[in-house]
């Protein structure tokens, strides 16, 4: 085995790209008479509020994560930097950062922070000072020359910007927000918490409710009313006087601007597994109390599985499974879809039979006519996610943390049947379609399983390796771990050797990409070429990768906010069958 030694070589990408279904997902909402900007992943989307409408959309080449106004300029917080648009979101300046996951701004300050520790920028972006914090940072707050730092289980530390001195408010809070002299705390199950802060470092409580009947985690305040959710699908409004209301509905980002109240949510079921509502944006009026007043509904997603033969994709757009007629890269076209209850995440393709898994079950799809795709079985393994599933001859392996790993046909019972298995806790299982699984379970090794006799699956070899994430590209086993990625030869397919290694920091989800790998790694995809043990910039945009796969020289990429397609045309698909019509009786 070989360490080979990581490099990276930026060159841009020849191939064609195109994005099929673009959506946002709420992150922060920022308010100016009617319109609302959205700051939701993909970029930044404009709402008229007055006609519930989307009136503008600026996409990034990078997750949007939060923003703040600066005079007419919109700031926006990327995971590679901080942009900054004019009102009308045209692009007028780019810098780079990493690491940062909170934005506020000011006439004076820009201030930005990270997991545990904030930086303090002129209005230039020249970094005027930093600050290190023992504690996780939860949230920020700007007031003059004022910042509050909620910090986890610690206080609010107030700083004084100029010097860098801080005192501490002993609260607990996991958001801040500061309107019209007053502090407003989510104090998570010490309830609402509001500070005077006509003295900017010196903030002095002057109202607490709650106290233990909620448990409030983000926080908006305007002149009129203050809104506090309650994960996951609660917000208490208040007056000067109590609390006057509550929406029960999914929400992550709310903002309150007079009397209107902006929200979005994601429902999470009690794996923390997300379903997106189609909602970006609802809007209620909240005085004298809370009723709705309207809403924008768009693509749910997420994005979250995709498989493609070279020419179609298919890809899971929960509650959806779509087919994608990915030929013509620039223009990707729906074929069809269909609703399937409980869908799972992830997608693997095997000829013209589609499995769907990562949830507990394993659905199977037949796409052998794609513009009439069909479910046809489900597989309940009574486990729990992260599940993984894989084909493997006339059979289909299905792998969980709860109840095992499982030999399942689906050919030869009404129901799908377990006809063989082993115990354990699996997070991955990898097959090519032949009579060899690569399981690994507890994720510190893999065992590769003889399945010739497909009742009594038998071990032969154990590889000690922690496993991220593992998949066959070419005739290789490809293993990402915490510290890089592995791959292992599959001449002998009972007997994988490692032939080489590239060392990563922590990388992200990984794929087949041609004769290579992608991967994502600080927020870029970077691709690894095990022939000539390269790792170069890929040239390809991405902003929350989710699967990854690839035939010949197509790449398709579940993206969270869309399908990304990226590679040469390839011949398209058969047109569907001709309708045929009953002649009429004589």
């Amino acid at each position: 085995m070989r360490r080979l030694t990581l490099f990276l070589l930026l060159v841009a990408s020849p191939l064609s790209a195109a994005v099929w279904g673009s959506r946002g997902v709420s992150h922060a909402f920022l308010v100016r008479d009617n319109l609302v900007y959205d700051i939701d992943g993909r970029g930044v989307a404009v709402y008229d509020a007055a006609k519930f409408e989307r009136v503008n959309v600026a996409e990034s080449s990078a997750e949007t994560l939060d923003g703040a106004f600066v005079g007419d300029d919109l700031l926006v917080l990327t995971r590679q930097g901080i942009d900054r648009y004019d009102r009308n979101l045209a692009l007028r300046d780019h810098f780079p950062a990493h690491g940062f996951t909170h934005l506020r701004a000011n006439g004076t300050w820009i201030v930005t922070a990270a997991a545990t520790s904030v930086t303090v920028w002129t209005n230039d972006l020249t970094e005027a000072r930093r600050l290190t914090f023992m504690n996780r940072v939860n949230a920020i707050a700007l007031n003059g020359d004022a910042l509050y730092v909620a910090l986890d289980q610690f206080g609010i530390a107030v700083v004084d910007v100029t010097s860098g001195d801080q005192t501490v408010l002993a609260e607990n809070a996991q958001d801040v927000v500061v309107d019209g002299g007053k502090l407003y705390v989510a104090s998570g199950v010490n309830g609402l918490v509001v500070a005077d802060v006509t003295t900017p470092l010196a903030p002095r409580v002057v109202r607490r409710q709650g106290a233990g009947e909620m448990n409030l985690t983000h926080i908006a305040a305007s002149a009129s009313a203050i809104a506090a959710s309650e994960s996951p699908s609660t917000i208490h409004v208040f007056d000067d006087n109590g609390e006057i209301g509550q929406i029960h509905d999914a929400v992550q980002a709310l903002a309150l601007a007079g009397k209107r109240l902006y929200y979005s949510g994601t429902f999470y079921d009690r794996f923390g597994l997300p379903t997106e509502t189609g909602l970006p944006l609802v809007v209620y009026e909240v005085y004298p109390a809370p009723f709705p007043v309207g809403e924008v509904r768009d693509l749910a997603g997420p994005v979250s599985g995709a498989a493609t033969d070279g020419t179609l994709a298919y890809i899971v757009d929960r509650p959806f499974f779509r087919v994608i007629d990915v030929s013509n890269t620039s223009a990707p076209r729906e074929l069809a879809s269909i609703a399937i209850d409980d869908i799972q995440d992830h997608v693997k393709l095997l000829g013209k039979q589609v499995i769907l898994y990562g949830r507990g079950d394993v659905d199977l799809v037949d796409v052998s006519d794609p513009y009439h795709p069909r479910k046809l079985k489900v597989f309940h393994s009574f486990g729990r996610p992260p599940s993984n599933a894989a084909f493997a001859r006339d059979t289909i392996l299905e792998g969980n943390p709860w109840s095992g790993f499982h030999v399942v046909d689906f050919a030869d019972y009404p129901e799908p049947r377990q006809i063989g298995g082993r115990t354990g806790h699996y997070y991955e299982v990898v097959a090519n379609g032949g009579d060899v699984a690569y399981i690994s379970g507890e994720g510190v090794s893999i065992a590769v399983v003889d399945l010739r006799d497909r009742n009594k699956p038998v071990g032969v070899k154990v590889i000690q390796i922690g496993v991220r994430q593992a998949f066959i590209s070419g005739n290789e086993l490809i293993v990402r771990s915490d510290n890089g990625l592995h791959a292992f030869s599959l001449a002998d397919p009972l007997d994988p050797v490692e032939t080489s290694f590239v060392p990563m920091n922590e990388p992200g989800v990984a794929g087949p990409a041609g004769d290579g790998v992608l991967v994502w790694a600080d927020d870029a995809l970077s691709r690894i070429d095990f022939a000539t043990h390269d790792v170069i910039a890929s040239g390809l945009d991405a902003l929350s990768p989710m699967q990854i796969d690839s035939a010949g020289a197509k790449t398709v990429i579940a993206d969270r906010y869309g399908l990304r397609v990226f590679g040469p045309n390839t011949a398209p698909p058969p047109p569907p069958p001709a309708v045929r019509r009953r002649a009429a009786r004589p």
